[in-house]
């Protein structure tokens, strides 16, 4: 027994250190793959270790078996070598060993036998694989980057799920979810990119794989108008990072009135006395309607066009006849007449004043010393400011209405032109063209006569203003700010 003990410790402790030392390398293989491997492994080693330990008992026992034969046989040999009977009797000895050791042993062998070979079965299934998963070599392809991988997942769309490949908008997945893999099968994925549209205030931000700018503005649910530009122009193919800009452009058709300016005709009057002046035809402004195309890009007004003009009104000259007639001489020589027509020379000469004469340079007046004919456009811009306005004042017959204007102000000259394209200069006067129109003569006491022919900054406003042209920043500072000042719309 003490033999037993010793060959047990020692091959317990050889067997372990061989299970867990050896290398099979497919036993390993098998059991990194799941835990079912690993315990099927298990169990065929200690089942394998059962029957190593069992055989080697038998060997031990089959060699002390011979052991004893062969020195009993040695013993007999040695008593009967010369008997012919004794060597039959050793010859039967030895066949009966055999007979006994083979009954004695025959059944454990057999089922030692068995045994073994049931064990290398199931090695031989196990390392094949047979019962494991099977393992596939693919390649992802996604947006043109390429990874190998291997699998035991059976679908696209199981090894997809699996590894957290998720698809987002607009990704296109080449391959069916459903396909089966296959060794060296190529997984191919396409990914959208991102596509920025705006649109005046508003952007849009879609996904796609490719296309035309036409077609991502169809993915984006954007209709374009009639004369909306797009930039790149629709039939551009888009790539990453392509940014595409709408502009709306609206075309409006207006119509605005333009005042025709009547002309001021002089003509001379054989039949009217030298110095005198008649108007022979009142002038009248005409209106011409245009038609002008307004183009707007995203609310902002670029360009106008005038696409058509319509006189609606022909304007009317203003005729003024000049006197060219001057009386004969008359022979006189009574001494009291030529004594009084001295005396009247006398004092118009000692006192200076031409309006005795019964003309200024601003026209006729009267004997009131009123003017009585409305001044022309030379005679309003006639002389500076001093002289201006110290023009004799508007008789009544030519005044059309009187009116209390909300502001009275001066400007300067500024190297512009006027709003009707002539240079400003003494007896200009800038206002509101809805409340007074071009060419309307006035009379601004302090100020002299003047024409309307400029727009001043207070186009549209509720107030009233006139702005009166001076020769100097000092006298427009001298002029000030006259607030409610009457002034007279001459005819």
């Amino acid at each position: 027994m003490k033999k037993k003990d010793n060959f047990f410790q020692t091959t317990k402790t050889g067997v372990k250190r061989k299970v867990k030392r050896s290398q099979l390398v497919e036993g390993k293989k098998v059991a990194n793959n799941g835990k079912q491997g690993k315990t099927v492994v298990k169990k065929a080693a200690a089942f394998s270790n059962g029957i190593v330990l069992k055989g080697r008992r038998i060997c031990s026992g089959i060699s002390s078996l011979m052991k004893k034969t062969v020195e009993s046989l040695r013993f007999r040999r040695h008593k009967m070598h010369t008997s012919t009977k004794d060597q039959q009797t050793v010859r039967d000895l030895k066949k009966g060993t055999w007979k006994q050791i083979f009954h004695r042993e025959g059944k454990f062998y057999g089922g030692v036998t068995a045994a073994a070979v049931l064990v290398i079965a199931v090695a031989a299934i196990l390392c094949s694989g047979i019962l494991l998963p099977r393992e596939y070599d693919i390649l992802v392809n996604d947006a043109g980057r390429v990874v190998a991988a291997n699998t035991t997942e059976k679908t696209v769309g199981a090894f997809l799920e699996k590894n957290g490949i998720i698809l987002g908008e607009g990704d296109v997945l080449v391959t069916d979810t459903q396909a089966e893999l296959q060794d060296g099968m190529e997984i191919v994925i396409k990914r959208a990119f991102a596509v920025d549209i705006t649109r005046g205030n508003e952007k849009t931000s879609i996904k796609m794989l490719a296309g035309t700018v036409q077609q991502a503005l169809d993915i984006a649910g954007i209709t374009l108008g009639e004369h909306d530009e797009v930039y790149p122009v629709a039939e551009t193919m888009i790539s990453s990072g392509t940014e595409i800009t709408i502009i709306e452009v609206e075309e409006q058709t207006i119509t605005e009135d333009e005042v025709l300016y009547y002309k001021e005709i002089t003509k001379n009057d054989s039949t009217l006395a030298k110095g005198k002046t008649k108007l022979v035809q009142q002038g009248e402004n005409g209106l011409e309607r245009h038609t002008i195309q307004v183009v707007y890009k995203n609310g902002v007004e670029v360009s106008r066009t005038v696409i058509g003009s319509e006189v609606i009104k022909e304007a009317v000259d203003e005729i003024t006849a000049i006197g060219t007639y001057v009386a004969p001489k008359q022979e006189n020589s009574s001494s009291g007449q030529s004594s009084n027509q001295n005396q009247q020379t006398d004092n118009s000469a000692g006192s200076g004043n031409t309006q005795a004469s019964g003309s200024t340079q601003f026209g006729e007046i009267n004997d009131e010393g009123k003017l009585v004919s409305v001044p022309t456009i030379t005679q309003i811009h006639t002389g500076n400011l001093y002289e201006h306005k110290n023009a004799p004042e508007p008789d009544a017959s030519i005044i059309a209405k009187t009116v209390y204007i909300d502001y009275v102000t001066a400007y300067t000259w500024t190297g512009n032109p006027t709003a009707t394209g002539v240079y400003p200069k003494i007896g200009t006067v800038a206002a509101d063209p809805a409340k007074f129109a071009y060419g309307t003569k006035v009379y601004v006491p302090g100020y002299g006569y003047g024409r309307i022919e400029d727009t001043g900054g207070f186009r549209g406003k509720e107030y009233t203003q006139f702005d009166l042209y001076m020769d100097s920043e000092s006298d427009c500072r001298t002029w000030g700010r006259k607030r409610g000042y009457k002034v007279y719309i001459l005819k």
